[in-house]
């Protein structure tokens, strides 16, 4: 039942060490950063859209070499102090926990040194079982707010469907998994529309995340 839903407000600890998590609140403190969109990639892998913002960002981020979790970083849209990249990770150790128990997540999630800050929107049992979980996978959650379901939408069905099929057609990969004209198939439009589209979801992503200062 609907009334069953809740919204949890939360924050995850992040470890100092042991996960790309950790890589990234200890050389990013000084920097804003905003998670945008996770997908599941194999057993354990995972495909994370990351918004940076802060000074000197494109350079320091492009800096970013593989490793501490970190397979790949590919910088999509570039502006000043802030940029949108698509991190590929070989341990996504909470978004498959969240995957298990099938919990909705209600982006962006915030990251700022040592903890990760999400809204969980599901009945009260499934937030449960998945803090008992991330517990006991070394991520400690700690609850800050409870309250009804609050719907809002920042892409629309079109715009989040075309992020999905690029997502897992693993557009945003180095190498390409499919190039733009084949996607565009996929997706069922022209490349050129298809291109245009992809830079108004990056946009809105930005101007949403980016620079929102509501932290």
């Amino acid at each position: 039942m609907a009334s069953d839903k809740v919204q949890i407000k939360g924050f995850v600890t992040i470890p100092p060490e042991g996960s790309w998590l950790s890589r990234i609140s200890l050389e990013y403190p000084d920097i804003q950063v905003s998670i945008v969109s996770m997908l599941p990639v194999g057993p354990s892998g995972g495909n994370i859209l990351i918004i940076f913002k802060g000074i000197d960002v494109s350079k320091r981020v492009s800096e970013l070499k593989p490793g501490g979790g970190i397979v790949s970083c590919t910088i999509l849209h570039d502006e000043k102090n802030k940029i949108l990249a698509n991190l590929r990770i070989d341990s996504a150790r909470i978004l498959h926990a969240i995957m298990e128990f099938e919990v909705p997540i209600r982006y962006p999630i915030k990251l700022t040194p040592g903890k990760a800050t999400a809204d969980f929107i599901t009945e009260r049992w499934r937030i449960d079982e998945l803090i008992t979980k991330l517990n006991e996978i070394g991520f400690p959650v700690e609850i800050q707010r409870i309250g009804p379901v609050k719907t809002a939408h920042l892409l629309t069905e079109t715009q989040a469907n075309i992020l999905n099929i690029a997502l897992k057609k693993k557009y945003f990969d180095i190498p390409r998994g499919i190039k733009l004209q084949e996607l565009a198939s996929e997706v069922g439009i022209g490349a050129s529309a298809l291109s245009e589209r992809l830079r108004r979801i990056f946009k809105k992503l930005s101007l949403n995340y980016v620079l929102d200062d509501d932290s």
